[in-house]
């Protein structure tokens, strides 16, 4: 937000993802993201994701889906 306070835009559940947007468009972060609870993540290089992307049209779905929701 731009006065530096916060908003609760998604709830995450097992299986979903964030931070696609900056690695796919190069642009900064645009989120902080908090566990409400015990949590595990997966991280991967710039390189890495934009390689696991690039299986059976992955990147094309994710692609899609953020100009959706613009």
């Amino acid at each position: 937000m731009a006065d530096g306070g916060e908003e609760l835009v998604k709830v995450a559940g097992p299986g979903d993802y964030f931070g696609e947007i900056g690695v796919l468009f190069h642009l900064p972060r645009s989120a902080t993201v908090r566990a409400r609870s015990d949590a595990t993540a997966v991280g991967y290089t710039v390189q890495a994701f934009r390689e696991r992307l690039g299986v059976g049209g992955l990147r094309d779905l994710i692609e899609h889906r953020a100009l959706a929701n613009d």
